[in-house]
Formats: C-alpha cells, structure tokens, sequence
C-alpha cells in the first residue's frame, strides 16, 4: 500500500481503475490541469478538454490506446462523448481516421510533468529524481533545458 502514498510508481503504467494508485493519477491530473493538457499528445488533450475528462479519456486509451480509429461522429463513442467543437476539430485535423496515443505515451508525458514540477519546486535533488521516476540525469537535463530552467533565474 506504500504506493498509494508515492509517485515512485504512479507513471510507470495506466493503473486499474478501481486502484488507489488510479485515484492519485486522477488527482495528479486534475491538481495540475494546464500543466497536464499542455503536455499530453494532442488527442488526447482533446479527448479530456472536449470531453469526459481525464477518467474518460485513461478509459479511452485503456481500451484503444496505440490504434488507428475511425472517427464516427454519427453514432459510437466519440458521438456520445464528445463536444461537437471538439468533433470538428478532430475531423478537421484528422478526416476519418486518427490515431490513438497508446497508454505508455500519456504516461511518459505525465512523468514528465511530475519531474519539472520536482524541479521548479527544488524538494527533491537530481539524484533523487533519476531514482525516484527512473530516468537518467541526462534526461532530467534534457528537460532542464527544453523548459528553460537551467536558465540564473529559474535556478534561484
């Protein structure tokens, strides 16, 4: 039960639904709203913001993550769950088909919010960051870099 109290193992995979670890992931989520859309694969920033939110949209990639669908806007999920603003964008930028981020993508980019907010929130070091989300410090440079905090002021 140790995890339920832990990020250790929230981003390493899409919990089960009914989990303590799926609560916390949700929680996560919603805590860091902007930060979150702003850094999922697009259609799946979609699927939350146009639709049923986060839970709609884990449910959404549990079960179609990593596939090619078509996008019906008459009848199905997207028809039953979906703004009609967001349908038109999907088909406009997608026309009939379009592809599905698999579960693993949306959870690397979550990872990757939990590590930039570590790091902007100076809690934890480095080292404690490449142990905890399983990264190496290259990676966690590498995310320095492309949010600009290895800039005088972002490390003050």
């Amino acid at each position: 039960m140790e995890a339920a109290n832990s990020t250790e193992t929230l981003f390493e995979v899409l919990p089960p639904k009914d989990s303590d670890r799926y609560t916390m992931l949700l929680e996560f989520c919603e805590t860091n709203r902007s930060k979150v859309l702003a850094s999922l694969p697009w259609v799946a920033g979609e699927l939350v913001d146009g639709g049923p939110g986060f839970d709609g949209m884990f449910e959404y990639i549990r079960q179609n993550g990593g596939t090619s669908r078509f996008i019906d806007v008459e009848k199905g999920w997207f028809s039953k769950n979906l703004s009609f603003k967001t349908k038109e964008r999907l088909m406009q930028a997608c026309p009939g088909v379009i592809n599905i981020p698999s579960a693993s993508i949306v959870m690397s980019a979550l990872r990757n919010v939990a590590i930039v907010n570590a790091i902007r929130e100076k809690t934890i070091s480095v080292s404690e960051i490449v142990r905890k989300y399983g990264v190496s410090k290259r990676y966690i440079f590498q995310l320095k870099s492309k949010f600009g905090l290895n800039t005088p002021e972002a490390l003050a």
